[in-house]
């Protein structure tokens, strides 16, 4: 008997395997732990909610930690003993051991600050940031102590080293016979696997906490599945309704009084009639990069004169909507709510999908009624897709950071020119497109309000060492403001339709599943000899902007927009969409469901405009679940199908391309 529990003891060359696994999962413990400490305000969790994402915690940690290890434990059990190793197998395999425990390490310090930005374990954001490794490291580089973190790290890992060397070592000499292999190896798999398929994304749920439920998670694994799973299906993942049902109810929802459906498939597609002339304005649509509305003392009063002076003195003298909602926190989002007007479905924006390219968009429809289009960014085209996104969906021509002469830069940071060599350059090419007959569409997407916050000196009073973000967003309100003022100066100003808001909030805080109060964005329409200041306070969404825009200019069109011109939507029929990692929602009033992976659903009541919220139970008949189960099934099929597509257009009369500046000023 004796002998028998002897032989299924460990055998020591097995050590090293549990020294890894044991050593990962402390320092994911660890991490857990000072996650937890270092972000208390956002955890309002009974003790007993705390150990729940403890161990939850732990049982992914035990899950990846096995996987990670497992060439190791391959090694160890394949290949035969060597009491005597040559020296360069001994130094190989100590290599190997420092470069495991400074990656673990290092890693747990990169996520350490993913974490405290994002409120987040890795996720899309960093699976789309490891595709452009030169200008994310070089903003990391530019925006934490990496030097230091770096020294830290080779220094406790190289102590961790020295102590589990001899017993790795040992390991390594130790004799172990091919049928005792054998068994260990297999008994790893099993465990290994049994593990890993206990545990899934949903497995983090464990509460209504957002936060809490990130806490839970594992970043390995999080951004596994987020790198497996950027173009989920919806059917697979998500509730679903009858392909019929689907449809019906989604049209009711985007249908506005007089539109026409042009046919009875499955489309979206429907004619928009106006009443009186065409008011083709030019159009100049400025994407402020993270620019929330909590940096606006117009909009937030209670703190004081914000710090955006600029837009507010702008937005005083245009229609200001200020309760419009950013469909997500990335900058892909916005081109993809703000030129096409489409559902974020979840996953990956459409800006980056395959089946991206000659969708129905802004650009392309007011390319075909005769407009100009042209698309001008700050960084690279490159990044993010952007460029091709842009020239394939109705853009004829497109401006990045490689078209800027030397003479025409001033300052750049690692993701492109600062805004105003943006603007400046931008004034040119307006120049240039106000040559030709045709009225003409422009974006400009900015990127200065980015970490690491960097911009020229001596433009506003805050010192751009201090690398503070509300510094970069008064920059950047300075730089708008004086490109507003230049553009004063051109002759096609008068005729001009300036739409700017910002591309999302500056960073996603909260516990709630989708943090509303971080989605908030302001959006002004500017164009002081057509359209009469005014501010909308009533709710509304980023894919409403398209087709305001359209009804601003008062032109009939064929439309498959998802969004609504908020100057026709009454108050009873006001919502948004938006998306956080693999959550969905539609907010309709104060009420918000939320499509969660594997099929969850909650429905919140939002209590103010800071995001305040209480959940309320569910039920599968619940009008607002079946609507909002609608409209993303809907978006997902046409998309994934191919059905969404440009829709022929009548161009304007060669009569009707002109506007004269004696029109009455107007608001819609």
């Amino acid at each position: 008997m004796v002998s028998s529990i002897q032989q299924f003891q460990v055998p020591v060359r097995l050590r090293g395997v549990a020294f890894r696994v044991l050593a990962f999962i402390a320092i994911a413990t660890a991490l857990r732990l000072v996650l937890f400490f270092t972000h208390l305000d956002q955890f309002n969790l009974p003790i007993t909610q705390f150990f729940k994402s403890m161990l939850t915690g732990l049982r992914f940690d035990v899950a990846v930690a096995l996987l990670v290890v497992l060439p190791y434990a391959l090694s160890i059990l394949l290949l035969p003993a060597r009491p005597a190793p040559a020296r360069w197998r001994l130094g190989l395999r100590q290599f190997a051991n420092f470069v495991f425990l400074f990656v673990v390490l290092y890693l747990t310090v990169v996520e350490f600050f993913f974490f405290d930005e994002f409120n987040a374990r890795f996720n899309f954001v960093a699976v789309d940031y490891l595709l452009f490794p030169h200008e994310v490291f070089v903003n990391i580089w530019d925006s934490y102590p990496v030097g230091w973190a770096l020294l830290l790290t080779t220094v406790v890992t190289y102590l961790l080293h020295r102590v589990s060397w001899p017993t790795l070592l040992q390991a390594w000499r130790s004799p172990l016979v091919p049928r005792q292999r054998a068994i260990w190896l297999g008994c790893y798999l099993m465990l290994a696997g049994a593990a890993f398929f206990s545990i899934n994304i949903s497995t983090a749920q464990i509460s209504s906490n957002r936060v809490a439920n990130e806490l839970a998670l594992n970043g390995y694994y999080s951004f596994g599945y987020s790198f497996v799973s950027n173009e989920v299906n919806f059917r697979d993942n998500y509730r679903h309704l009858s392909e019929a049902e689907a449809l019906e109810r989604t049209r009711n929802q985007i249908a506005l009084p007089h539109d026409e459906w042009l046919n009875n498939g499955m489309s979206v597609d429907r004619h928009i009639t106006v009443n009186g002339q065409p008011r083709p304005l030019n159009v100049v649509l400025i994407l402020e990069e993270s620019f929330g509305s909590e940096f606006s003392g117009l909009l937030h009063p209670e703190q004081g004169a914000g710090v955006t002076p600029e837009f507010d003195k702008v937005a005083k003298q245009s229609l200001l909507y200020s309760h419009i909602y950013a469909s997500g926190n990335r900058t892909v989002r916005a081109l993809e709510a703000t030129l096409t007007s489409f559902v974020p479905i979840p996953g990956q924006s459409i800006v980056k999908r395959p089946g991206g390219e000659n969708v129905f968009s802004l650009p392309a429809l007011l390319k075909a009624k005769g407009y100009q289009t042209r698309f001008i960014y700050g960084g690279m085209g490159y990044f993010d897709n952007m460029a091709h996104f842009a020239l394939s969906n109705g853009f004829q021509s497109a401006v990045d950071q490689t078209d800027f002469q030397s003479d025409e830069v001033s300052f750049t940071t690692i993701w492109g020119v600062c805004d105003e060599d943006l603007f400046n350059r931008s004034l040119k090419e307006l120049d240039q497109l106000a040559t030709q007959s045709e009225p003409f569409f422009t974006t400009i997407l900015t990127v200065s309000n980015h970490k690491p916050y960097l911009y020229p000196e001596g433009r506003i009073a805050e010192d751009p060492k201090l690398q503070r973000r509300r510094h970069a967003v008064k920059y950047a309100d300075f730089a708008l403001g004086k490109f507003l003022h230049d553009a004063q100066q051109h002759a096609w100003f008068d005729n001009t339709l300036f739409v700017m808001l910002g591309d999302h909030g500056a960073r996603v805080y909260g516990e709630q599943e989708i943090p509303i109060s971080s989605y908030e964005i302001p959006v002004a329409f500017y164009a002081p000899k057509h359209i009469a200041p005014a501010q909308d306070d009533r709710l509304g969404a980023q894919i409403d902007i398209a087709p305001t825009i359209m009804g601003l200019l008062n032109l009939d069109y064929n439309s498959a927009f998802f969004g609504r011109d908020l100057a026709r939507i009454d108050d009873t029929n006001r919502y948004a969409l938006l998306s956080h990692n693999r959550d969905v929602a539609l907010l309709r009033d104060s009420m918000m469901v939320v499509l969660g992976i594997k099929g969850s659903a909650h429905l919140w009541q939002v209590l103010n405009r800071e995001g305040e919220t209480t959940q309320l139970p569910l039920n599968d008949g619940n009008t607002l679940l079946r609507d909002t189960i609608a409209m993303y099934q809907t978006g997902y099929e046409l998309f994934s199908l191919g059905h969404w597509r440009p829709l022929p257009q009548v161009a304007l009369a060669p009569g009707q391309m002109q506007v004269h500046t004696t029109l009455a000023a107007t608001s819609q």
